[in-house]
């Protein structure tokens, strides 16, 4: 079953972008960051996204806790969706297994999924 992003991180993404995301999700990807309106909290956040993008978290998310996936969900994430793209633009099985360094049988399993969520609508 392929990894989608929870709405929660999807939000976060949108608001960081995904340079920032993928930078928040290296340090403190598979465990849960607590948001705090403290300079502790700032001053940690800041060297891993920037002042800027410190205070929107901050602003949104204050005493909560976000639950950033591992750096390898969002990855294989992209990655599906890249053979999506491609397959849909006429790339043949052969040619994606070759480009992304999979088997054929993992392309067609990613291929189908994604015409089973589409049939279902997810």
């Amino acid at each position: 079953m392929p990894h989608e992003l929870s709405n929660e991180k999807q939000d976060i993404l949108s608001l960081l972008g995904d340079c920032a995301f993928t930078r928040l999700c290296m340090v403190f990807g598979g465990a849960r960051l607590y948001i705090a309106d403290s300079e502790r909290s700032r001053q940690r956040l800041t060297v891993i996204v920037g002042e800027e993008l410190t205070e929107k978290i901050i602003f949104h998310y204050k005493g909560s806790s976000l639950d950033l996936p591992k750096l390898s969900i969002i990855e294989i994430d992209k990655r599906r969706k890249a053979v999506i793209e491609d397959h849909n633009n006429g790339m043949s099985n052969m040619n994606l297994a070759m480009k992304y360094d999979m088997t054929e049988r993992n392309i067609r399993k990613i291929i189908s999924n994604h015409k089973d969520d589409q049939e279902t609508g997810k």
